[in-house]
């Protein structure tokens, strides 16, 4: 399935429209496998995540044309990801006093980045007696929780695995919630210390200009960190490759800009790859 890489935030206008808007997201969402929303933890906005420009301008249309929403839009932002690039163990205790009870989880993650820089694995190593099995389901519980906000910028964290390699348990103070929190803190805690980086969505494009204009598209791609994989033709040139979404926002009218309004272009997601250091996700 085609993950989300852009989004943009919905600024509702009163109570009726919030409701309307979340009805028409809801429909459509699941109308549509590749559309995601999501609450902003910081401004606690709604979040609309699309696979591209052309994506999220027709879900903008519908939602003002079909159900009516009155809500501002933001302007499109990339969605990257994080992710981690170093091996470690990092241990977790939860200990909290509840209604003069006493709430105790412990365990124990190994973390570790996936090749594939993709996804969540996670492996339950422990010893017999160590974690029950229903607490060791609790700390994944956690840990993929935890996953969804991110360890320093609040974009999900992807490409990690965890293995649950020890812990401890009280008898009358340890219960599934208390393993869950525990789970999260340990993800959360030996994420930030294993060398976590942002990853950028990288585009496929095709480009396809008549030869007069060549070299002028061909410039401006290189001056969007694009890598050109392909010019095949003679008249009419087709251009291949890839590019950072968070330079290629707006391509389609740019390139028609500096073409005379010859130029054809198609763009989809391709992978992620860690983001330039002097070159911070764009806006449009």
């Amino acid at each position: 399935m085609i993950e989300p890489v852009l989004f943009f935030a919905i600024a509702s206008k009163g109570k009726d429209d919030e409701l309307r808007a979340a009805n028409a997201l809801s429909q459509l969402t699941r109308e549509d496998e590749t559309l995601r929303t999501r609450v902003d933890p910081d401004s606690g906005k709604m979040l609309v995540l699309g696979t591209g420009e052309l994506h999220l301008d027709a879900i903008r249309r519908r939602l003002q044309r079909d159900f009516g929403v009155l809500s501002e839009f933001s302007p499109y932002e990339v969605f990257c990801r994080e992710t981690i690039r170093t091996r470690l163990r990092e241990e977790a205790k939860y200990i909290r006093e509840h209604d003069g009870r006493r709430q105790f989880a412990h365990c124990v993650l190994e973390l570790e980045p996936l090749a594939t820089r993709e996804g969540f694995e996670f492996i339950s190593a422990v010893k017999q007696g160590e974690i029950s099995a229903r607490h060791a389901a609790a700390v994944e519980k956690g840990a993929r929780e935890a996953l969804q906000n991110g360890l320093f910028s609040g974009y999900p964290i992807v490409g990690v695995r965890a293995t649950l390699v020890g812990g401890s348990s009280c008898d009358g103070e340890s219960d599934e919630m208390s393993f869950r929190i525990a789970g999260g803190m340990a993800l959360r805690s030996g994420g930030k210390k294993a060398d976590p980086v942002v990853l950028e969505p990288i585009m496929k494009c095709e480009v396809t200009v008549p030869e007069k204009y060549l070299d002028v598209v061909v410039g401006d791609l290189n001056g969007r960190r694009a890598k050109i994989l392909e010019i095949a033709g003679t008249d009419l040139r087709h251009i291949k490759c890839t590019a950072p979404l968070s330079e290629m926002l707006g391509y389609a009218g740019a390139v028609l800009a500096i073409t005379d309004n010859t130029a054809t272009c198609a763009m989809n997601p391709s992978h992620f790859e860690e983001i330039g250091k002097n070159s911070p996700p764009g806006t449009v």
